[in-house]
């Protein structure tokens, strides 16, 4: 998601409402990354608890 300040359309920096948009889009973009790697910490946490889970299960067999 990285554009380098290389823009294939054009001339985009003329135009604020241009610029609004792409700024838009990349808090977007952010936010969205942000999201993911909320849900793999998520995932992760979830895997360490069933191990303990399963750890202690085994324990008790």
């Amino acid at each position: 998601m990285n554009f380098g300040g290389k823009f294939p359309f054009g001339e985009v920096e003329t135009s604020p409402k241009c610029v609004r948009i792409h700024r838009g889009i990349k808090r977007q973009a952010s936010n969205v990354r942000r999201q993911a790697s909320n849900v793999k910490r998520q995932a992760s946490n979830v895997r360490r608890q069933t191990s303990g889970v399963r750890g202690q299960t085994s324990n008790v067999i």
